[in-house]
């Protein structure tokens, strides 16, 4: 195995080994969930507001597909793109938006004027195998309208200002445009046209299973498929010291995003698995607002930098009760973190979502309260995206940071 990787999940058992070791993680690195915070949050949860946030994951189009397979290329490769979420404030200073607003300008861009002619299921050429493995940087820079450069005082020359490639805006892109050759490359081996291809004949493998199995199975099976052969997807990394921790962020989204879209399109499609069995499909928001909600206690934290994260979440959290919410700045980065201490935050999230809608069950019971019962992991990942984006005050707590990654 080469370093920072760790075995895949035994077939059959993707998900639930997600489950498994995001709460061992959790458990080793002294990370408390607070039931009275999960309490305090499910008590005081509008049924209205929920319902309304817990579906908005950003998947809805103003595009006409002209077949199904060319819709599921666009959704495969958003999944893909579906991250610099660490580059967040770099993005909102040269383009005025965020991570995820710049992925989707940068997929229409590539899905309308990638050039046509090719094979009319990707949509466009640059969104085919070929045209991701052949995708460089200079294109997604002028589609995103920013710059590779950055300007640096001349080494020897007094006054003298020159651009140099480089700076977080180039990292960024850089990232974006390995995780599409890779994928590219991926596919051509193995004789796809695209990556919707690909997913489709994924999904109907997984929908034969389904048939004689459970939505579970096939949703596992649907995972493992994904992950082991597009690098772009295996979001697992060891930690602390050799514990495996598989986070599966962006596989997860696209099932997720395929079931939304799928179920209500009339044409004959392969059924996607339910997005319900799904753990919380964790980026850098999910644990955010969980610390910031008190739900995830970084107070006894065996990793110094988070400890540090949760003492600084509980001074911004008593400025905003004390009125300072609107001196906040629009945007500001949060705590830089490391791989491991990234992944080990992020196990906490998808643990606790798990221990969030086991109590929303309980709590059902509790008159006024019926309606929880039915909430899933699925559905607080959606809440808890959308609330942060629709909230101006919640958009303003920094976000954690993790730099080099294409994995959320």
């Amino acid at each position: 195995m080469a370093p920072n990787s760790c075995p895949f999940p035994a077939t059959g058992t993707f998900i639930s080994t997600a489950r498994a070791a995001a709460s061992k993680v959790r458990e080793e690195a002294n990370i408390k969930i607070s039931i009275e915070a999960v309490d305090r949050l499910l008590k005081n949860l509008s049924k209205e507001n929920f319902d309304r946030l817990k579906g908005q994951h950003g998947v809805a189009f103003p595009l006409i597909f002209p077949n199904l397979v060319t819709e599921v290329n666009f959704l495969s490769v958003l999944a893909l793109l579906n991250t610099l979420s660490g580059y967040r404030a770099p993005f909102h200073k040269a383009t005025g938006q965020g991570a995820y607003q710049n992925v989707l300008k940068l997929l229409f861009g590539l899905y309308i004027g990638g050039g046509q002619g090719g094979d009319a299921t990707s949509g466009s050429n640059a969104l085919s195998a070929k045209g991701l493995k052949s995708l460089d940087a200079a294109t997604v820079a002028e589609l995103l309208g920013v710059t590779l450069h950055e300007e640096k005082p001349h080494e020897s020359i007094p006054g003298l200002v020159v651009g140099i490639r480089g700076g977080d805006i180039n990292e960024a892109i850089e990232l974006v445009v390995r995780a599409c050759n890779e994928t590219g490359e991926r596919l051509l081996q193995r004789g796809y046209a695209n990556l919707g291809v690909f997913v489709l004949e994924a999904l109907k493998e997984a929908d034969d299973i389904k048939k004689t199995k459970s939505d579970t199975a096939a949703a596992d099976y649907f995972v493992e498929r994904l992950v082991t052969v597009i690098p772009g997807f295996a979001d697992m990394s060891p930690v602390l010291g050799n514990q495996p921790v598989y986070i599966f962020k962006k596989a997860f989204f696209l099932l997720f995003a395929l079931h939304n879209r799928l179920s209500k399109l009339e044409t004959s499609s392969p059924a996607v698995p339910d997005p319900s069995v799904l753990p919380m499909f964790v980026d850098n928001v999910i644990p955010t607002m969980l610390v910031d909600l008190g739900i995830v206690d970084l107070s006894e934290c065996k990793l110094a930098k988070l400890q540090q994260w949760g003492k600084e979440s509980i001074a911004l959290r008593n400025r905003i009760a004390q009125g300072e919410g609107a001196n906040l700045p629009k945007v500001v980065e949060g705590s830089r973190l490391t791989r491991e201490e990234a992944y080990v935050v992020r196990a906490a999230a998808v643990d606790a979502g798990q221990v969030v809608v086991k109590r929303a069950k309980e709590l059902s019971k509790e008159t006024g309260l019926e309606w929880l019962a039915t909430m899933t992991e699925a559905d607080l990942d959606g809440y808890l995206w959308s609330v942060a984006k629709d909230d101006p005050l919640l958009r303003k707590i920094p976000r954690m940071v993790e730099r080099n990654t294409i994995m959320y």
